[in-house]
């Protein structure tokens, strides 16, 4: 997955700023393809699979609310404090020396690549709050 996430930032547009840009009535900022992105490596990357939330926690957690992710694996863990979210199904440390996603959601790559994705950028030089 880590050179998929290679690939993909070499290849595509990146987008710097899709999570916050509609939360903060912006646009997306996007950059051209860095293919410097190949040579970035995952050394010091621990990657920390966390127990999902069962539906029975999620619902715990909204009593009388129907939820989206109501059957387990739910593929939802709790996003780290300070987080803009109170979910999510991975997350990258602020010091980007790990990524935690759901058990459910590790061999996704809409997950976990993307996380590899934030950290290459950041290695990079690249602002990822936006991510």
């Amino acid at each position: 997955m880590w050179q998929q996430a290679q690939q993909a930032l070499a290849t595509q547009v990146i987008p710097l700023n899709p999570v916050t840009a509609p939360i903060n009535g912006g646009t997306v900022q996007t950059i051209a393809p860095d293919s410097r992105a190949y040579g970035v490596q995952p050394q010091g990357l621990a990657v920390i699979s966390v127990p999902d939330l069962t539906a029975a926690q999620s619902q715990a957690e909204h009593p009388g609310v129907a939820l989206q992710h109501n059957t387990d694996p739910t593929g939802v863990i709790h996003c780290p404090e300070g987080a803009q979210a109170k979910y999510c199904c991975a997350f990258t440390a602020s010091d980007n020396s790990s990524v935690s996603i759901a058990a459910s959601q590790v061999l996704n790559f809409n997950a976990t690549g993307w996380e590899f994705e934030n950290i290459i950028l950041a290695r990079l030089g690249y602002n990822t709050a936006g991510r």
